[in-house]
């Protein structure tokens, strides 16, 4: 459980890869006692929640890709670049 004293952003990451960047203004007080909670991340099949961390400049390569402007929201993959660094060439 993560608590925020003021307005942030949250990076959650499942376990398939792809990853959500949530601004915690978008995500609603559970209405009543008997709710169970919040849908903020869409899961796949087989696919789990593996992070949930407060977001630093960074932390994602193109921070847009992962903002969605509704949710629940399934998320963005990562690039290839994100995945494997940056590519080395040979000199010619």
């Amino acid at each position: 459980i993560l608590n925020f004293g003021a307005d942030c952003e949250v990076l959650f990451t499942a376990t398939n890869g792809r990853r959500l960047l949530v601004h915690t203004q978008k995500i609603a007080a559970k209405s009543t006692r008997s709710t169970q909670g919040i849908q903020v991340m869409t899961l796949r099949r087989h696919a789990l929640l593996k992070s949930a961390k407060l977001y630093e400049e960074g932390d994602v390569e193109k921070p847009e890709r992962c903002r969605k402007s509704s949710i629940p929201a399934i998320g963005a993959l990562p690039t290839v670049q994100e995945m494997e660094g940056e590519q080395l060439k040979l000199k010619e």
